[in-house]
């Protein structure tokens, strides 16, 4: 396809990516993440694109990607998007890491091309939390919820490691497979964290 972007979210995607059979298109990294903090006042600069047709790859089981998926939807609601959810393709997939080079061809057999309505719908859905403006942002039951940083104050204290904050980041990676939180995201919940309790 002419004028043909490929979008993902991090440089270990694009790899993969540029290893595969569509390795002649553009390929675009969007790295923004929009788990926590405010996302009213964002850079509208933040990724610019002239081509017609663009082709994403998300996941319903990692928040960041899902949160950039959102963004570029309601940015580009008049381009043609395309999409491609891993975790459809392989359940465990969460992102476009899991997938080998080698198996792109299987994966493009799950695109989907969204129709006005389906891009509206999810432009709407960013536009919501927008609206929200939360702390941060998560996966519950399958749903976005907009909370506080304090809505996850167990589930760090559950991972904590004393006196080891390099494992207790590491911790909390493993164990939020209903988010699969970045490092960043892992080291700035903990910090803060850390900063309002003693860890005994």
């Amino acid at each position: 396809m002419n004028n043909y972007i490929e979008i993902c979210f991090d440089k270990a995607c694009k790899s993969i990516l540029n290893k595969s059979i569509v390795n002649n298109n553009k390929i675009k990294v969007f790295n923004k993440n929009f788990t926590i903090g405010d996302i009213k006042n964002i850079d509208n600069n933040l990724i610019t694109i002239k081509e017609k047709n663009i082709r994403i790859y998300t996941s319903k089981s990692n928040i960041r990607d899902y949160l950039g998926f959102l963004y570029l939807c309601y940015k580009y609601k008049d381009t043609n998007i395309h999409v491609i959810f891993t975790d459809d393709y392989v359940k465990e997939a969460h992102t476009l890491v899991c997938i080998t080079p080698e198996e792109i061809p299987e994966l493009l057999k799950t695109e989907k091309k969204l129709t006005n309505e389906e891009i509206n719908n999810y432009s709407k859905e960013w536009e919501e939390l927008v609206k929200d403006n939360s702390e941060i942002r998560l996966f519950e039951n399958g749903k976005i919820i907009s909370t506080t940083y304090n809505y996850l104050d167990n589930f760090i204290n559950e991972n904590i490691i004393k006196d080891n904050f390099d494992k207790t980041c590491a911790n909390m990676m493993i164990h939020s497979l209903n988010n699969h939180f970045t490092e960043d995201v892992c080291n700035k919940l903990l910090e803060r964290y850390l900063k309002k309790h003693v860890v005994k």
